[in-house]
């Protein structure tokens, strides 16, 4: 279907769907990267801020001064 389209290149002469299938994940993956890396630091500041009790008031204490609300827990 895409390889009927008049705008490809070369006529669509180069169309492969597995090599776009491919470009398009990777271009996911890529994008999906820097997600992955934020999401596993933020898991390690919660586990850190559970690990003790005196870890986890100095958490309640940070919220107190920087003024946010805090009541669904990490």
């Amino acid at each position: 279907m895409l390889k009927s389209q008049p705008k490809l290149l070369f006529d669509g002469e180069y169309f492969h769907v597995r090599c776009c299938a491919h470009i398009l994940n990777l271009i996911v993956k890529e994008g999906l990267k820097d997600r992955d890396e934020i999401g596993v630091k933020v898991r390690e500041c919660a586990k850190y801020c559970k690990g003790s009790q005196v870890q986890k008031q100095r958490f309640l204490e940070s919220v107190k001064v920087c003024d946010l609300v805090y009541s669904k827990g990490l």
